[in-house]
């Protein structure tokens, strides 16, 4: 549990995470390197998610997240998903968004498998434009080979409505414009954050290196 001056690191591990009652405001940072950690207590507008600025090819230094919404998934199973790439820059932004709406794919998908399985196949599967059990689009498209950024996707069905939080970075294997299964790493689950909600300021680029103990 953090207090109201609090930071937490999410770390290496798979942790899970309490962020304290509404009125103590603290902050989380995260990197594409964390493992799959669990945040419970995330009051949006009070509370800040912050990413680490080196992991995006944006590279906001020190303020508000770039964010962009993707529209709904029109990509078969086994295409790639193309929205974030059509909706925006994945070279300028930090953070782009997979709402519900954007997953077409999502009453045939459970997020919550990503966390217990530490991988994106789920989020692959939300991500196509048939009702598909099973099928999943073969990586999401980026604008310049090598990109990265983060991804927040929500969930509001189920017995786990919450958001959850991946990295994509296109050079993990092979730099090339298609970030595939293995080039998507999940990285935190925030439990109970209903759709489109972390859009008030919550989200902050940072440096661990510089940052990490002087947030806000």
């Amino acid at each position: 549990m953090v207090d109201n001056t609090g930071t937490v690191n999410g770390g290496l591990g798979n942790d899970n995470i309490s962020m304290g009652a509404a009125g103590d405001a603290s902050y989380i940072f995260f990197d594409g390197s964390d493992g799959a950690d669990a945040v419970l207590e995330f009051t949006g507008g009070e509370d800040f998610i912050a990413l680490e600025e080196a992991d995006t090819t944006d590279g906001t230094d020190g303020a508000a997240a770039v964010m962009v919404d993707g529209s709904a998934a029109d990509n078969i199973a086994g295409a790639a998903f193309d929205e974030f790439a059509e909706d925006g820059d994945t070279a300028a932004a930090d953070v782009f968004f997979a709402l519900v709406a954007t997953l077409a794919n999502s009453n045939a998908s459970d997020l919550y498998d990503d966390y217990t399985n530490k991988n994106a196949e789920a989020l692959l599967e939300a991500m196509t434009s048939a009702i598909d059990d099973g099928g999943l689009a073969s990586g999401i498209t980026v604008d310049n080979a090598g990109d990265k950024f983060f991804v927040i996707a929500y969930e509001d069905d189920g017995a786990d409505v919450g958001a959850h939080l991946y990295w994509v970075n296109s050079a993990a294997v092979v730099s090339d414009t298609i970030a595939t299964l293995n080039e998507i790493f999940y990285v935190a689950f925030f439990d109970a954050v209903a759709d489109d909600a972390l859009d008030n300021g919550e989200l902050v680029m940072r440096s661990i290196t510089d940052d990490v103990a002087t947030f806000g």
